[in-house]
């Protein structure tokens, strides 16, 4: 609706289309309703029933324009008093003894129960559709013209509204939203910065941050996962596949140990899981998958991540003991 808000002009003609299309139709519409009681050998009075269709059509045309107009400007009608009521009752009773009218046109019983009395009921109408038409007149004057009720709600709304469209008006004027923009720019144009330079510059990690996962050696470079598999049964994801066997020597080292970084959620609980702190989150998280393939770490790149990241984890936990 705001469209037609926004549009005045477009919604008068468009009001005045209805009017006259609406007017048209319902003229055809009761001439023909008329006619179909009318006897051939006993005519009704032709210039009553053309002057009934034509008032109602007006009738009918001003009614609809009327509604459709409050519906496209979403501005509800002020009925506010008994006296508006009563007007809208006169109207609402002539357009149900109009609707029974049309229904004439289709139902055989009817015209045959009010043939009889066609000359009665023409005059009726007549005399009835001239009140409705001046009825349906004074409700759209008045509806333009005579003030809603005044209440003090009402007063208080309408003050209100002209308050804030006075403001509206001097904000507008004194182009108040650009400035209030560029005082924000100015208010911010000398504050320390606190963007960074990425990837020259490097935001500071928590020493308990979770990043990517690594397996740790001995000092002697030895790889300290035992495969007690205690790291595949305790995670979540199952992103954790590990394969073992026995060397000759009767310890027990795996051959496979292969981490789906697709279904890994860096929860860490294979890390606390370990009893000999082999498997490690560390706090490296530039990382990228570039090709199909690349998210397994296998055991080899697991390996190489740890040597790589040996000394940084050392350093975080440093930094973290005091706080255990």
């Amino acid at each position: 609706m705001k469209f037609f808000q926004q549009k005045p002009m477009l919604t008068q003609l468009l009001t005045i289309a209805v009017f006259v299309g609406s007017s048209v139709l319902f003229l055809l519409l009761t001439l023909t309703a008329w006619y179909t009681i009318d006897l051939p050998t006993q005519p009704l009075y032709p210039d009553t029933i053309r002057y009934h269709a034509l008032i109602s059509g007006l009738t009918w045309g001003l009614s609809i324009s009327f509604i459709l107009k409050h519906l496209l400007l979403n501005e509800p009608p002020h009925l506010y008093s008994k006296y508006y009521f009563a007007l809208l009752m006169i109207v609402g009773l002539y357009f149900m003894t109009q609707i029974c009218l049309l229904c004439l046109i289709f139902s055989t019983d009817l015209r045959a129960y009010l043939q009889p009395i066609g000359h009665i009921l023409s005059d009726f109408n007549l005399y009835f559709s001239i009140l409705t038409l001046v009825t349906a007149s004074v409700i759209i004057l008045g509806q333009r013209y005579w003030p809603a009720k005044k209440t003090k709600q009402n007063t208080a709304k309408r003050q209100s509204k002209h308050k804030d469209h006075m403001i509206r008006l001097i904000k507008r004027f004194l182009i108040w939203d650009f400035l209030t923009g560029l005082g924000q720019t100015a208010k911010t144009m000398f504050q320390k910065k606190k963007t960074i330079q990425f990837p020259e510059e490097k935001i500071p990690v928590s020493p308990r941050f979770r990043g990517l996962l690594a397996l740790r050696r001995y000092p002697n470079g030895e790889e300290r996962c035992i495969a007690c598999k205690l790291c595949e049964a305790v995670c979540p994801a199952l992103a954790i596949t590990i394969e073992a066997k026995v060397r000759s020597d009767g310890s027990r080292r795996t051959t496979r140990f292969d981490i789906d970084m697709f279904k890994c959620i860096n929860c860490g609980f294979c890390e606390e899981s370990c009893p000999v702190d082999s498997i490690v989150v560390t706090s490296e998280h530039h990382y990228v998958v570039r090709e199909r393939g690349e998210n397994i770490l296998t055991k080899d790149k697991l390996l190489a991540i740890g040597d790589m990241c040996e000394p940084k984890l050392a350093q975080d936990r440093a930094n973290d003991q005091p706080y255990r």
